[in-house]
């Protein structure tokens, strides 16, 4: 795992835990509690989602692709069987345009930006990593997702079609909630969808299909949601 990497995600888990709130005497039950989160954030994607290289005859060619970093808007729905375990299950959007950028030793380097979007699919298991007599609020999620990219960068056109926009991977995730009222709340979280891109392109003829190595992904999403708990 590069440095970088290593520290945005010590970083990302210090964060939520300096800003795990009070709540005054102790967290409010959750057994039973049926809690809806629209939110909203950034999708920030931390690796290229395919490379090429090639080297001939003492010159050098290098390609990449890379979706930029982007707003995300997104929802969650969760029931909780106690006041430690819960099921969610969740979708955001992103609008992030897919960069492309070219260098070579006689061509020297070029980038250009396309039109492109991901959706980010998730189910996970919430536990509770406090008792519930804790004065604070600290949550950990885990499960699989499923992350879809479109938009015109993968249109198909006369030339051929972008093949492997849908990958499955797994997702965790950090947050704590500041209670506003018995029925609201904030919930501030960290997540990371972690999958193998596996893109590819079809060509016309079958001498023109090719496939990007598979690279492993690791898209973070940092956003705030109001959540609303919908049977307390």
């Amino acid at each position: 795992m590069s440095p970088v990497r290593t520290m945005i995600r010590v970083a990302g888990a210090a964060t939520l835990i300096a800003l795990a709130p009070r709540v005054g005497m102790a967290q409010i039950g959750l057994s039973n509690g049926i809690v809806v989160t629209p939110y909203i954030g950034a999708y920030m994607p931390s690796s290229d989602v395919a490379r090429v290289g090639a080297t001939s005859g003492g010159s050098t060619l290098n390609a990449a692709l890379k979706h930029e970093v982007a707003p995300a808007f997104g929802a969650t729905a969760s029931y909780w069987l106690s006041d430690r375990f819960g099921l969610e299950a969740g979708a955001a959007y992103a609008t992030s345009g897919l960069k492309g950028t070219v260098s070579g030793t006689e061509l020297g380097s070029a980038a250009s930006t396309q039109t492109a979007h991901v959706w980010l699919g998730s189910a996970r298991v919430m536990m509770q990593l406090l008792p519930a007599t804790s004065q604070y609020n600290l949550r950990f999620g885990i499960g699989p997702a499923v992350i879809s990219r479109g938009g015109s960068a993968y249109s198909a056109d006369a030339s051929g079609s972008t093949t492997g926009t849908t990958d499955f991977g797994a997702t965790a995730s950090l947050c704590t909630r500041i209670g506003l009222t018995d029925k609201i709340g904030l919930r501030l979280r960290a997540e990371d969808y972690i999958y193998s891109a596996r893109l590819g392109y079809n060509g016309a003829t079958a001498a023109d299909n090719f496939s990007f190595d598979s690279r492993t992904q690791n898209d973070f999403v940092i956003s705030a949601g109001l959540q609303l708990f919908l049977n307390r």
